[in-house]
């Protein structure tokens, strides 16, 4: 899926009034604003930031990892997008992000530099995330071509169930991977994560875990399903503007509107079916599906 539009690239060449990390960056950030049809976008082939600043010539790919916001998000809710593939050292610098990037929309962008070289064999961080999800971010030492790594998840730290699947491919050496638990449970998550070779036998093993907290309605809606053509209601919990938009089974918005507290918004007449919306006010974003009839 592309914009289908207009897509607007701002560098700045200033730092966010506030940074993912107290790590070394890029020496500007960019934002992207997307004025097409389509807000959700297919994660692009290859994302690459040129002016990076001095890359020393010690540095790997594995060094730098891309953090994204929403384009007009001001709170620290950076979210990890990727980790490099690709840099040319020196100046001006470049890193390029291609394998594994899980951008959906766009947004804000700026490039961190964490130092991956002072790694032990296998070294597992679960982190939660503003959006409510949670990254599962690890260093491993890749000792020959083949191996991968199985994640798996639980509530006790006893019993685990399958959770995804990761391939080294051909590398090796020193590698970070990172994994996204999209809908993890209220509470307590453990999670272990599993490095096995081309035959799958276990090598390495480590485990961890984070509190994930009960997701809060900032808004509501109601009815849903709703008719086609009706009012469509927003409870608001927070003060302030937020922006709702509605979109179809293909990602394209068919309704933008901005609201404030407790709204009522009447929708256009739409063919029956699902569909996605995002409510944000900058700090904190709502996704869900309403069903029209």
């Amino acid at each position: 899926i592309l914009p289908d539009g207009e897509v607007v690239v701002s560098k700045i060449d200033l730092e966010p009034n506030v940074l993912p990390a107290a790590l070394p960056h890029s020496e500007s950030y960019y934002i992207v604003d997307n004025y097409g049809q389509n807000f959700l976008i297919e994660p692009p082939a290859a994302l690459s930031f040129g002016q990076y600043g001095d890359i020393p010539a010690d540095a790997a790919p594995v060094d730098f990892q891309l953090y994204m916001r929403g384009a007009n998000d001001d709170a620290n809710n950076w979210t990890l997008v990727d980790v490099a593939d690709e840099i040319e050292q020196g100046l001006p610098g470049s890193v390029t992000f291609t394998e594994g990037n899980t951008l959906e929309f766009f947004g804000q962008f700026i490039v961190m530099n964490d130092d991956a070289t002072a790694t032990s064999e296998l070294n597992f961080s679960p982190t939660v995330q503003s959006d409510g999800s949670v990254l599962l971010e690890w260093l491993a030492t890749v000792d020959a071509p083949g191996q991968w790594f199985r994640l798996e998840t639980g509530t006790d730290g006893q019993h685990f169930e399958p959770l995804g699947q990761m391939p080294a491919g051909e590398k090796t050496g020193s590698w970070r991977f990172m994994f996204i638990d999209q809908h993890p449970s209220a509470g307590v998550n453990w999670y272990r994560l599993t490095q096995l070779d081309a035959q799958g036998n276990a090598l390495r093993v480590k485990t961890g875990q984070v509190t994930v907290a009960a997701p809060a309605n900032a808004w509501t809606l109601y009815p849903n399903p709703v008719a086609s053509g009706g009012a469509l209601h927003i409870a608001s919990q927070k003060a302030g503007t937020y922006s709702f938009r509605l979109f179809n089974g293909e990602g394209k918005i068919v309704l933008n509107e901005a609201g404030t507290g407790n709204t009522t918004l009447q929708l256009p007449a739409l063919p029956s079916g699902t569909y996605g919306y995002e409510i944000s006010d900058g700090k904190h974003r709502t996704l869900g599906a309403i069903i029209i009839k």
